[in-house]
Formats: structure tokens, sequence, C-alpha cells
């Protein structure tokens, strides 16, 4: 675009951040922004295609922008592109000087929208320079009265700048989820990262957590993930200096630094609570741990975490999961107990289900231990499962049986075997033909089985082999005979293939 001398038909307004810009130090560099709004002002209609943005870089009074790194641009819409971005000389463009420009190139993308009748607006930032000074940025404008690109003209306009001394500041202090990080958020859930940014030109930084003495981070960035977060409602207090490490750097004389606070409440969706008492007129649910440390009295208690009493407890119609009960536990109502480890004596007055439950002391089952009806079960149902190797959340049994094919006119053997972390089981069975001393021939069936116990969270394994001179294969079955609750198919893992051992 050749430049011309004709005034720029729009009208260029900057506004920056920080307001005033201000210059980098050796040990502190900083970024400016400067956008330039380009306004048509008059009540006629203006026409326009490219717009150049030339601000000046380098090291020398005049400049805004230091060399490197290289400078950056962006547009408030998407109807413009930024083009490119190239490094000229005033005279390459035009001027009568000989400063060096970065130079941004901003494109209309399309004819519809070179009517300038909607906000527009132009981005540039870079690393400010360490020389205070003012500085003159150049607009280069190819535009017209009418919407024939062929009648544009380029024009030429400038508005200055000014870098002015660094002021120290401290704001912009904010806390995102790190999945998030362009989303401010002062809500988190208990246990979960919290990630703290701020802006300032110190050298030296603190966030002090309520209640804590020390830092939970010091050091020179500007940015901290806590992870774990917070468990309740906490406040966090930043502190910017231009210092070194406090602890391990004494200044000397009567030097004093200068601070800066900010703070910042965080609030947590499901807290962890510390009430010296409560009373509760509703229902009560417990999700997670509960520990009781005095005598209890629960009537119509649902618990599914973990439940702990040391003290006497009287349960009325409870449904305990994972209970941990050290003394002793007296049932007065209808009561559930899954997994429940019980140290002392329990007295159950009433019907009473216990599941996967640990009794060390005397029972007292007054009411009887149910599961259905007034009998013991602890079966939870057969499943029938393949070779393999296994493990299961549960004790249990393993039930293997070999036998032949219908009708004992066809031989075969067939090996069958079990083992776990304690015990090998195995059984060989098929249909068999034995000859007696006068050469007469006898063919039976032999059926035979193994009864393998396993315990749960142990890795065990079954398998069978048939003989390769079968003239039929024999038949074989295994079986998983759980105890404890749920369903089967939830309560055990096929993990691999099972090893079979060389034929026999």
């Amino acid at each position: 675009m050749n430049t011309a001398n004709d005034q720029c038909l729009l009208t260029y307004l900057p506004s920056t951040y920080p307001t005033p810009l201000q210059v980098s130090t050796s040990q502190t560099p900083v970024t400016g922004i400067v956008n330039t709004a380009a306004l048509n002002e008059d009540a006629g209609q203006v026409y326009c295609n490219e717009i150049l943005i030339a601000v000046p870089v380098g090291p020398d009074p005049g400049d805004l922008f230091a060399s490197s790194p290289t400078p950056s641009a962006s547009c408030n819409t998407s109807k413009w592109a930024i083009t490119s971005l190239v490094f000229k000389s005033g005279r390459e463009l035009g001027f009568d000087n000989d400063i060096e420009y970065a130079v941004f190139t901003f494109d209309c993308r399309s004819e519809s929208d070179y009517l300038i009748d909607y906000n527009l607006v132009f981005g540039v930032q870079g690393q400010m320079t360490e020389i205070m000074s003012d500085c003159a940025i150049m607009i280069l404008e190819n535009s017209g009265t009418t919407k024939d690109p062929d009648t544009f003209t380029s024009k030429q306009t400038s508005y200055v700048v000014t870098a002015n001394a660094p002021q120290f500041y401290l704001q912009n202090f904010v806390t995102t989820a790190p999945a998030s990080p362009t989303v401010p958020a002062t809500d988190f859930p208990n246990g979960a990262d919290i990630q703290f940014s701020w802006e300032s030109n110190g050298t030296y930084f603190q966030l002090y957590q309520k209640n804590i003495a020390k830092p939970i981070y010091e050091g020179m960035q500007s940015t901290f993930k806590l992870s774990g977060g917070v468990s309740r409602d906490t406040t966090f207090f930043l502190v910017a200096m231009m210092s070194g490490n406090p602890s391990g750097d004494s200044p000397s004389g009567n030097y004093q630094p200068i601070y800066l606070y900010d703070a910042l409440t965080i609030t947590i969706s499901n807290p962890d609570l510390t009430p010296r008492s409560a009373v509760i007129s509703g229902n009560a649910s417990v999700g997670g741990t509960l520990g009781i440390t005095g005598q209890t009295s629960l009537g119509n208690a649902n618990v599914s975490g973990t439940f702990g009493v040391t003290g006497q407890t009287t349960l009325g119609k409870a449904n305990l999961v994972n209970a941990d009960v050290s003394n002793t536990l007296s049932v007065t109502g209808e009561t559930a107990l899954a997994d429940t480890k019980i140290g002392g004596v329990l007295s159950a007055l009433s019907q009473t289900n216990l599941a996967s439950a640990d009794i060390t002391g005397l029972a007292t089952l007054t009411g009887g231990l149910l599961a259905t009806g007034n009998s013991v079960s602890l079966f939870t149902g057969a499943q029938s499962i393949q070779q393999g190797r296994y493990t299961a959340t549960t004790d249990g049994f393993v039930i293997g049986t070999v036998y032949g094919p219908q009708g004992a006119n066809q031989l075969c053997v067939c090996w069958i075997w079990g083992q776990t972390p304690d015990t090998y089981m195995n059984a060989t069975g098929g249909n068999f033909a034995c000859f007696t001393g006068s050469g007469t021939r006898y063919q039976f069936t032999n059926n035979q089985s193994f009864l393998m116990p396993v315990r749960k969270d142990t890795i065990w394994e079954i398998g069978f082999l048939q003989s390769t001179a079968n003239q039929a294969p024999a038949n074989f079955e295994f079986w998983w005979i759980p105890l404890g609750t749920g369903s089967s198919g939830q309560m055990l893992e096929r993990i691999g293939d099972s090893q079979p051992p060389s034929q026999p």
C-alpha cells in the first residue's frame, strides 16, 4: 500500500493496559497492550479494506516495544484478519525517518464488510522498552467513500503514547480451575486443585492461607497451583514486595521494603464441618466416615460410609455399611449390618441381617440372623465360569467337576485343576477302560470333582487339559460359589488366561 498524505477517513483512538504504560526493568520485563479503535465519527459512509498499524521497536528513545520477544496482534471481530507482521524501516513505509517498526497488517475478509458501520478495534502487544519516552504509532489506511475498492486511496495518521516510569502494582488476583484457566472461579469442590494467578511488577511474592502461619507459596513467579485444594471456606492473602527472599536474604542498613496486599475468599461446595453441637430435626445421611467416641443411640440410622464407634452403641432399626464397633453393639430394632466389624458383644433383640460381618465377641441373637425368613444364608448364588485367572471381592468356593460323554463306548480322559496362593486342587475323569487277567475289557465312566476355597482379593486360577488320544472330549464344568452380598457378576473379575501344566 503506497503512503499518501490524505487525511484518514476513520478516527483512531488508543487505550492502553496498564494505564499509563510502564517501561520494563532488567529484572522485571512487563507487557504493554495498545488497543486502537477505528471509528466512523462522520455522518457519511466510509469504506475500508486494509489498515496497517506500525509500532516503533528497538532500544532507543521513541521506541515502544523491545526488539524481542516478537509482539503479537488481535482484533475484536472475525470480519477482519491479521494477515502479516513484518519489520520495516520508516523509509520503507514512506515515512521520513529511519525508525524500525513492527508493522501489523489487518485486512477485511469480505467486500460486504468494507462499510465501517460496526465496532472495530485492533490490539497489539509486546514487551515494553526500558526507556521512558513519547512514542508515535503510525496508522496507514486504505479507504474511500464508495464501495468500489478501485476508488480507495492510501491515507496516513498517527497518535502518541507515553512509556512511563514503572510503578509498583499488584492487581488481577484471581483463582481458576486448572482445567479452565480462562474462567475465573471462587467456588470449588472439596479437595479440588486451585490455580492462583496475579499481575505485578514486584520481585517476590508470598501467599498465605487463613490460620496457617507460614506461606503456602513464596517465590518470584506470579502463578501457583494449590494441589488438593481446601476442605472448607478459606481466605487467602497475597503479599507482593520489592525485595528478595525475606527469610533468606536480610536487608542492610535501614532498608524498608514496600509491600502490597490483596485477599481472596474461596468457598467450598461440599465442605468439611466441625460444629461443637448439632440438632437435626429431619433426616440425616452420612456418605463418608462417621466417627463417634461417646455413648451413642441411633434410631433409624442410615450410614453408607465408614461408621466407627468406640463407646457403647444402641441401634434402633439401623442400616450400616462398613461399620466398625470396638465395644458393645446392641440392636433393638430391625437392623441390617453389611461389612461390619464388631470387636465387642453383639446383642440382637430383633430381626438382624448380617452380610460379611466379623464378630469377635459373643453374639446373642434373640430375633435370629436373617437374610430371608428365619434362617442363616451366606451363599448368594452359583455362577458358571470358564478357565482363567480370577480375583473376587469376597471369600468363596470353586467347584470343578469332570465326567465322560453320554455312554462309555468312547474312551477319553481329562484333567481339571485349580490353584490359589494357599492350595492346589485337581481331578481326573472321563470314560475309562480296564482289563481283567482273562483279557476281559470293562469300560466305565469316572466322574470326579474338587472343592477349592479362595480368599477375597487374592488371585486364583482354574484350567483343564484334554488327552490327545481321546476318542471324544470329556465334559467338565467350573462353578463359583461366593460368600457375601451383591450379585455374583459384580463380585468376580476375570483378569487373564490360566497357564495349564504339561500333559500328565
